[in-house]
């Protein structure tokens, strides 16, 4: 399936210590930063295909807010019909919420 990727950067996952994990590099505790990497890397979205898969260092549950409304508005200006994204197991009970967030 055809599809844009963006790989973006979050807080640290719930454990952050996992020696197996490519992306403890990736994450960051500083709000300023991953706003403004994540904006630039979501400003390059185009609506090529309709279709989004996001990837961050964690869980979609660890963006910061501002990142998870902008995704959302390129969600509609970019008609994007379908997302993809990341969560552990630790967040099931959410997924209803964040499915709300980006589609109502």
């Amino acid at each position: 399936m055809q599809r844009e990727i963006v790989l973006l950067k979050a807080k640290p996952c719930a454990w952050s210590i996992c020696t197996f994990c490519d992306y403890i590099e990736d994450n960051s505790t500083c709000l300023e930063e991953m706003i403004a990497i994540n904006h630039t890397v979501l400003d390059q979205i185009t609506e090529e295909y309709g279709i989004l898969e996001v990837i961050d260092s964690a869980s979609i549950f660890e963006l910061p807010q501002e990142t998870l409304e902008r995704i959302k508005q390129i969600i509609q200006a970019k008609h994007i019909h379908t997302l993809f994204i990341e969560s552990h197991w630790l967040y099931y009970q959410h997924s209803q919420e964040i499915k709300k967030f980006f589609w109502y």
